[in-house]
């Protein structure tokens, strides 16, 4: 993925595209799926191959998580 701001509804993002984007490694990634705001399964995923996120999911969860931050600091 080299433009993430130009996000179709069909789009997928592989879990090297997200932890390139989240700036996380895979193992991140996969401890994130069991937290408080669990980031989402894959909506494709298949023995032998990358999972595969709608990239608008990953978007929505990475703005949820935005939220979350914003909301416990205090100002």
């Amino acid at each position: 993925m080299n433009n993430l701001n130009l996000v179709s509804e069909n789009s997928f993002m592989t879990t090297k595209d997200i932890c390139k984007h989240l700036r996380i490694s895979s193992r991140t990634l996969d401890r994130r799926k069991r937290s408080y705001h669990p980031f989402p399964e894959p909506d494709l995923s298949s023995s032998g191959s990358s999972n595969m996120w709608y990239c608008h999911k990953v978007i929505e969860w990475q703005k949820m998580e935005v939220d979350k931050f914003n909301k416990g600091k205090i100002i």
